[in-house]
Formats: structure tokens, C-alpha cells, sequence
């Protein structure tokens, strides 16, 4: 057969037999997802990029994407559902990759872990003992944002020894750290590895409601303009064609997608679609139909004429004098400050310098993705977001429905970094459901996602820094101009995010900080990880190695110097700093990466190596800049065990293991008796979202006290069957027990909940509390890096990078690890490779793809040693604090210091050129 359109082909589909006539243009990718339902083929990209689609064919992994569903005829097709058919059943193995991925805690989000299972049994089969510069290199092809690649190449050296030797199985629960704890410390994978890594957890891409329609996007001509008329009949008349919007017939209600409390003052100028177009992914219309084909060609249906004005596509362009104002007020949307210490009487040298950030994006494989579906009574919104409870009010004041007609509901998410933390997709969804009274699917392509989404904040950091004979800080000076582009967004939150780092690291008798939050016709910037730290640590640190340089004085002995102490306080809001312990990250890190040794060395050379430190702080959550509260649910069911209901916005990093371990370690059961409902505003309590590394800070705290006040109950209604105080019980391990320790004494939990349901007054064990987070203590930490840079080639390399981190109590050390190694990979890209490129007279944007994005790949990550100090922060639940963004901020300036340590060259913007 020639496998051409309008011919049968023949093919097999993980052992199945497959006659079909292919559909034109139809992909493997989705004839798999969307005829036969195997939605473990992820699509990241449609164009090949990313690897998330990868499937066996005869043997070899491909891109299912691009692989034209004709050419298959008489091929083997497997996907990930294929390796472990009987993955559901109880009792069943998986493949030993597949239990290698859960064993190694290879899987965060997991989006990208079906294509790499896929890349790594082609690869076993043609060569079935890989060196790890082996397996890097066939990884290439696919791409990850949360882990690092590290656990990765982890596991797929831990599949070799399976492969060989038999799989060994692991409980999901993780292996005993030693007797002291029931679920602290006790390496876990996240809680649905089993589903995610046979290919059957279920992203919001992946749902299927019946009824279903499809939602396209129609984007601005051009950076900046007016629509001086709009023509949609042509489109409105396409057979298949159910809705058309646009501003003509949409609400015209201004919102703040970045709203994170329903309460909160901030200025409003987004609309659903736009009549006055300020960048390039503005919308302007959208269009719902039977299927994606149809809705394209009535994208282009669609006639509008418009009026261009002078676009502002820089900072200096938007503030200059007679600039075309972007929003009525100007370009200038506001100007924010903060200041904190005493000035001092003594008088040094003053040190200053000027820094560029550029934009980046998220990254997040999984695309921008919502599905709204309105019944007449409730509109119901599938959304893969980080704060469901803030889109429900958006959703619910912008649509004029109260808040019990409006559902939002959290399925897997396949990455966020922050980009899902403001609405995007949603407003769209929802109003062509609610035009269509059907449920509609709005999925971002990966050129909309880069180009009408939010991105890292651009722009630069002015800064001076005053330094006394003695070495010491007399005062800094920080004037940030940030690039907001086209909406205001989070720039309040992000401003003072971006200035509170100032005030935290370093003792400084006076520190003066502004930023001025400027509007231009690029795309919004918004939250990624980190959340303006990245930005005000690489200014910070490299201008302080420039000190040192030309004081001649080593940057490790100046920091430590000059650095804050335990229990110091926020000069800028008197709130204690916590226990702060950054002293001991760097000395432990430079003894571990040789740094007395290195640092003397000097090369002139082609190839030149130079050793480069940064350290730095990040919070643990929103106060006292905003409120921040998190509440839990815990249920004890008959037989001992419970059921956890939360609202912590699993997006990959864990937050789930945490919560249950901490509810486990207080009741002394195992992890595994704690399930969850998670993250839905119909059935789930109150939590601000998933950001500001505050997940295990807040909603942790909550969990605890909700554990604590079922153990209490347990306690009090076991004294009630014994005939004894409740001093005299003492619960754990799934019993009850009288302290005076006689055999018959103890009962199951089991026992106590059958006796309180069964004795007057009848009633469940269970409590409901809340967490309001009394204070915000940093998670500190050092980076240094080592780095090769060939001056002929002008090429940097990062040989290894020893990282320290002070977080408080390790919960869980197997996914730590991998927010450190997530975080550190992104960094090295802001720091190396990535940056959003547009046309500098049209502002239209250039990098629109993975292929034209750079990340780091596996095979240019370094070598990492990490270590955490331990110990605890006493009002964190069990002495924890958070960690996920502070992994990401201080990489790039330790990169900068290494390279210009090598090269002599000084370092002021990213990335890094040479």
C-alpha cells in the first residue's frame, strides 16, 4: 500500500491491529490522542521540538507530531500505555523504565515523562549499557523545565541495573529514613508517578467533555493601534461556526489577571478582547466551532481595518518625551519605593553600576489550556492554573455571576514557573461557552503561548553601593526601571517582590530602593520563578565581586563580613529575618568546591577556567506584604485512615507529598494512608495559590493544625473508652494507648472512630483549620559555579556548580533535590542562552518556538554538588520553610563572577555574551 490520502493503510497500535483511511493531514500524535484516546502522548509544541509526543516506531523513537499518520502502513506503533498494558491492575509490574522513572524521582510535572520513558527503552534496546555522556546525548531531543535532567539520567542508569537484575519494586511511599520519623525525611516521588508515568494521568488538554467545541484566538496586526471597524458575518456564516467575539459584542468590563486576592486594590486594564491593541498578542476576536479546522478558516474570515500608532517598544522609547500613551496616564504607570535603616555619619567609597535583564519565558511544556463549560446555572472551568479560588472571582466579577455559579477546578498540571498564575486563556473560554451554552476548549499554540503570555520581567537595575574603609556597607541604592510591557498586571506585587530582596541579605545601615513600573507596546510581564529576584541578585552580586576586584579584597571574606545574622531584622518593615544561616552556606560551599584554591588561579590562554560565588535569599510566602492564609480539611475514615482536602496547586513541585507526610507524621500513620482531594472551589478549603515558594509554608501549617486537632480528638474520645484523663493517652502509629502501657490497653483507630459514631453524642472525627503566616522567613542560600570559557570561540561552559541551600527542614529529600535542579537549569538559561527576541521596529516578537528558544540542554549541564544545612525554622510545620523559586536566583551571577573571574571581561547583561 502507498499509505495516500484516500487509501486504507494497515498498521499495529500497541498490539492491535489498525485498518483505517487516514483524515488529510492528520498526525500520528493526534490520531492517537483524538480516535483512539491514548492521551499519554503529550503534545508540547506540535513541530517536533520537544519530545513530549515521542512514540516507539518499529523500535525507534519519533516525534508522533510531525509523523504523517499515512506513512505508517505496516509499522509497529507503541506508546507509553503500550509498555505496561496491565499497569491498572493490582498487583501488576511496570516496565523496569517506567519503575526506574519512580524509584529515581525522575517525575515533577510530568508532562515530558512519557517521552523520555519512550527515548530511553529505544535507546536501551539498541545499546543496553549507556555511559551517562550516552544517555545525555540521546535525551537531546527532548526537552524538561522541572528537573535538571540530573534524575533523569538517574534513572535511566538505575533502568540498566533493572533491565539486568530484575526490577525492584518501591512502595510510591518512599524507603525508611530510620526510626525516629513516619514520613519526614523519607525520599518520595510525587503521588500519581504510577499514572504518570504509564501515560494515564489526565492534563486539562487531555479531558474530553462531551459537547465539546473548539475556541481559536484572532491577535493584533501589529504592536499598537486602533480597530476602527470589525466584520465578522463571513465568519459568523461558516457552516460549523457556533460563536463568534470580539469587543463589538463582549463585555467591556476591565479586569487584572494577575488579581491574586478578591479584595485587592490594583489598576484594571485588561479587557476579554481589545479595541485599542497595545502589543502584538493582544486579542482581538475569537471564534468556537465543531473542530480546530473550522475555526482557523473563520479566523480569517474575519475583516477589520485599523489605525496604526507609534509603538513604544523600549523603556527609553515609552518614557521620552511626546511617546503615543499607551494607557491614559502615560507611560509611566507608577513609581514604587521602599526604604529601610538610619543614614550613617561615615562617608566611603561609592561603587556603581547599570544592568540589563531581558525577557524570558516560562517554558512550562504543557500550553496554556482552559475548558468552560456553562449548564444554564454554573459555569464550570477547567483550568490548568496556581490559583483557583482568585479565577473564581475574576471570572465570577467579570462575568457578573456570583460566586456559587462559578466552578473552577484544577486537573494535572503539566508545569506553571508562575506563567499560570494569571488568567489567560479563561476569559476567552468562558464567554464562548457562555454564547454557545456548550463547553468550549481554548488551547494556546506554542507560538501564542510565547507571544501573548507573560514572561520574566525586562528592564534595568541602576545601583550604587557606598562600602567604609573597613570593608562594610554604608549604603545602597537600587533604581530599578521595569519593562511591564503593555498591561499592569502583578507590577505592584512584582516591584516590591523585586525590592524587599534588598533589604534581606546583607547588613546595610541604609538602603534606599525604587522602581518605576513602566508601560510599552511588548508583551505583559508577569510571574516566573523567582519573581523579580533573579533580576535584583544578578545586579547585587556581580556589582559586589566589581568591589572586590578593585578593592582587592576576596569576595567569600567581604560577604561573610557583611552578611545578616540569625534573628536580624527587615530594616525596612522590623519583621525578623528568621533564622538565617547564609554564613554557614558559604563557608560549607566554598570548602566543598575548593574555592581558596581556584579562585588564585589565572589563565591567558584560548581556554580559560575562573570560579564565581552569589549568594541569596528568597521568602517563604506573601507577608507582610499581603495577606496570606491557607485553610485544610482532614476527615479520619472507619478504618484509621484519612482524607486530606486541600487547595495547594500540585503543579510538579510536590506540594501533595509534603502535605500528606506532615498530616502522617502527626497522626504516626504511613503516607500512603493519606489520600487527597485537591484543588477544586466546589470541594476543596481556601488557599491564596501556588507561588511565592509559600505552599509548604502556609497551606503546611494548616495541614498540621488539622492533624493535630483530629489526633486531639482521637485522644479525647480514647480517655472516654478507657475511663481515664486524656493525659493519660497517647496516639500514634494508628492507636490509641493508655501511657501506664497495659497490654489491653490500646485501641486502633478504627476503634475510636466506630465508638464516636456509635455513642451519643454521634460524630465523625475530623477538623477544618486555618494557617495565617505570622511572618515570612527566608530560605538562603550560595551558589558557586565553575566555569570554562574558550576565548577563540567566544563559548562558555559551566563545569560544575556547588550549591548550599538553608530551608529548614527537609520533608522530603527526593523531590528537593529536584526543585534545586529545575531551578538551577533555568537559571543557567537566564544566565547562558535564553531570551525573547522581537523586532526592534515592529515589536513583533522573533523567537516563536523551542528550535529558536535556547534552553540548556542535558548534555551542557554541569556537574552539581548540593548539600542543605538542616535544622529547623521554629514556626514552620516541623521547622520547614520553602524553596522552589529560591533555586533559581542565584545561578546567573555566580556564572557572570566565573566568567569574568576567567576572562577579565565585566559582566552588566543577560545573558551572558563575551
Amino acid at each position: 500500500m502507498s499509505g495516500l490520502i484516500g487509501e486504507t493503510i494497515h498498521f499495529r497500535v500497541n498490539g492491535i491491529e489498525r485498518e483505517i483511511c487516514p483524515k488529510q493531514g492528520m498526525s500520528l500524535m493526534r490520531y492517537l490522542r483524538e480516535e483512539l484516546g491514548l492521551t499519554g502522548t503529550k503534545c508540547g509544541c506540535q513541530s517536533g521540538d520537544c519530545g513530549t509526543c515521542k512514540v516507539l516506531v518499529d523500535g525507534q523513537a519519533v516525534n508522533s507530531c510531525t509523523l504523517a499518520l499515512r506513512k505508517l502502513e505496516g509499522w509497529e506503533v507503541v506508546t507509553i500505555e503500550g509498555l505496561a498494558p496491565d499497569a491498572t491492575r493490582p498487583g501488576s509490574t511496570l516496565h523496569p523504565v517506567q519503575q526506574a522513572f519512580i524509584d529515581a524521582g525522575a517525575i515533577q510535572c510530568g508532562f515530558c515523562t512519557p517521552g523520555m520513558i519512550i527515548t530511553t527503552v529505544a535507546l536501551l534496546s539498541r545499546n543496553p549499557d549507556p555511559s551517562s555522556d550516552e544517555i545525555r546525548k540521546a535525551l537531546d531531543g527532548n526537552l524538561c523545565r522541572c528537573t535538571g535532567y540530573r534524575k533523569i539520567v538517574d534513572a535511566v542508569l538505575l533502568a540498566v541495573r533493572y533491565m539486568r537484575g530484575g526490577v525492584q519494586n518501591i512502595e510510591e511511599g518512599g524507603r525508611p529514613a530510620g526510626p525516629n520519623t513516619i514520613a519526614l525525611g523519607i525520599p518520595s516521588p510525587v503521588r500519581d508517578a504510577r499514572k504518570k508515568v504509564t501515560g494515564r494521568l489526565l492534563y486539562t488538554g487531555d479531558l474530553n467533555v462531551p459537547g465539546m467545541l473548539v475556541g481559536k484566538i484572532l491577535y493584533a496586526p501589529a504592536a499598537h493601534g486602533l480597530i476602527t471597524s470589525i466584520d465578522t458575518s463571513l465568519a459568523e456564516a461558516l457552516p460549523g461556526v457556533r460563536a463568534v467575539a470580539s469587543f463589538a459584542n463582549s463585555p467591556d468590563k476591565p479586569y487584572n489577571s494577575h488579581t491574586t486576592l478578591p479584595f485587592q486594590k490594583v489598576p484594571k486594564n485588561e479587557r476579554i478582547f481589545n479595541r485599542h491593541f497595545r502589543f502584538h498578542g493582544d486579542r482581538i476576536a475569537a471564534v468556537a466551532a465543531e473542530d480546530e479546522a473550522t475555526a482557523r478558516k473563520a479566523l480569517g474570515l474575519i475583516k477589520i481595518e485599523w489605525e496604526p500608532y507609534p509603538a513604544s517598544l523600549t523603556i527609553e522609547d515609552a518614557l521620552a518625551p511626546g511617546a503615543k500613551s499607551i494607557h491614559e496616564g502615560g507611560n509611566l504607570a507608577d513609581t514604587i519605593r521602599e526604604e529601610g535603616g538610619t543614614p550613617s555619619p561615615k562617608r566611603g567609597e561609592r561603587y556603581e553600576g547599570v544592568f540589563r535583564l531581558p525577557r524570558v519565558t516560562h517554558a512550562a511544556l504543557e500550553r496554556h489550556i482552559s475548558i468552560s463549560d456553562f449548564d444554564g446555572e454554573r459555569l464550570t472551568v477547567y483550568s490548568s492554573c496556581q490559583n483557583v479560588f482568585c479565577y473564581r472571582a475574576m471570572l465570577g466579577e467579570l462575568f457578573d455571576l456570583p460566586l456559587n455559579r462559578v466552578r473552577v477546578i484544577k486537573p494535572a498540571v503539566g508545569g506553571a514557573f508562575g506563567g499560570k498564575s494569571e488568567m489567560v486563556s479563561e476569559p476567552v473560554s468562558s464567554l464562548l461557552a457562555l454564547m454557545t451554552g456548550r463547553p468550549v476548549k481554548v488551547e494556546l499554540s506554542r507560538k501564542e503561548v510565547m507571544c501573548s503570555t507573560r514572561t520574566r520581567t525586562s528592564g534595568r537595575i541602576e545601583l550604587s553601593m557606598e562600602v567604609d574603609e573597613d570593608d562594610r556597607f554604608i549604603s545602597h541604592d537600587y533604581h530599578a526601571y521595569l519593562d511591564r510591557g503593555a498591561y499592569f498586571g502583578s507590577a505592584y506585587d512584582l516591584g516590591y517582590a523585586l525590592m524587599d530582596k534588598a533589604f534581606r541579605l546583607y547588613r546595610v545601615p541604609r538602603i534606599d530602593t525604587s522602581a518605576a513600573l513602566v508601560y510599552t507596546n511588548n508583551q505583559a510581564a508577569g510571574a516566573v520563578r523567582g519573581y523579580g529576584n533573579p533580576q535584583i541578585s544578578f545586579a547585587r552580586e556581580v556589582l559586589i565581586d566589581r568591589i572586590c576586584r578593585q578593592r582587592g579584597i576576596d569576595p567569600l571574606e567581604f560577604r561573610i563580613k557583611n552578611l545578616v545574622l540569625p534573628w536580624d531584622r527587615n530594616p525596612a518593615n522590623g519583621y525578623s529575618l528568621g533564622n538565617c544561616r547564609i554564613i554557614e552556606c558559604l563557608e560549607l560551599g566554598a570548602g566543598l568546591c575548593g574555592w581558596e584554591e581556584k579562585r588564585k588561579r589565572s589563565d591567558s590562554g584560548t581556554i580559560r577556567r575562573g570560579i564565581g560565588l552569589a549568594c541569596g535569599v528568597h521568602g517563604s510566602g506573601i507577608h507582610p506584604g499581603s495577606v496570606d492564609y491557607s485553610t485544610a480539611g482532614l476527615k479520619m475514615n472507619g478504618d484509621g485512615t484519612a482524607r486530606l482536602s486541600i487547595s495547594a496547586h500540585e503543579n510538579g513541585q510536590g506540594s501533595s507529598v509534603v502535605m500528606a507526610k506532615i498530616a502522617a507524621e502527626v497522626l504516626g500513620i504511613p503516607e500512603t494512608s493519606i489520600s487527597l482531594v485537591e484543588t477544586d472551589t466546589e470541594t476543596t478549603w481556601y488557599d491564596n495559590g501556588s507561588y511565592a515558594s509559600r505552599e509548604t509554608w502556609a497551606c503546611g501549617g494548616a495541614v498540621k493544625r488539622a492533624a493535630e486537632s483530629v489526633k486531639r480528638q482521637l485522644t479525647e474520645e480514647a480517655a472516654v473508652m478507657f475511663g481515664c484523663t486524656v493525659g493519660a493517652v497517647v496516639a500514634g502509629a494508628g492507636y490509641c494507648r493508655k501511657r501506664a502501657g497495659e497490654a489491653d490497653a490500646i485501641l486502633s483507630y478504627g476503634d475510636v472512630i466506630a465508638y464516636a459514631r456509635s455513642h451519643y453524642p454521634y460524630h465523625d472525627i475530623n477538623a477544618v483549620e486555618s494557617y495565617a503566616s505570622p511572618m515570612d522567613p527566608g530560605s538562603y542560600f550560595v551558589n558557586f559555579a565553575e566555569v570554562e570559557v574558550d576565548m577563540e570561540k567566544r563559548t562558555i561552559k559551566v563545569l560544575k556548580v556547588t550549591v548550599v541551600h538553608d530551608c529548614g527542614t527537609i520533608i522530603n529529600p527526593m523531590l528537593i533535590e529536584g526543585q534545586v535542579d529545575g531551578g538551577m537549569h533555568m537559571g543557567l538559561g537566564y544566565a547562558l542562552c535564553e531570551e525573547l527576541l522581537s523586532d526592534r521596529h515592529t515589536g513583533k516578537q522573533l523567537t516563536t518556538s523551542f528550535k529558536q528558544y535556547k534552553m540548556i540542554s542535558p548534555e551542557a549541564m554541569p556537574e552539581v554538588e548540593l548539600r542543605f544545612l538542616g535544622g529547623q525554622e521554629p514556626l514552620g510545620p516541623f521547622g520547614a520553610k520553602g524553596i522552589g523559586e529560591a533555586t533559581t536566583v542565584a545561578i546567573a551571577p555566580a556564572v557572570a563572577n566565573a566568567v569574568t573571574s576567567a576572562t577579565g571581561i565585566e559582566i552588566s547583561s543577560l545573558p551572558i555574551k563575551i
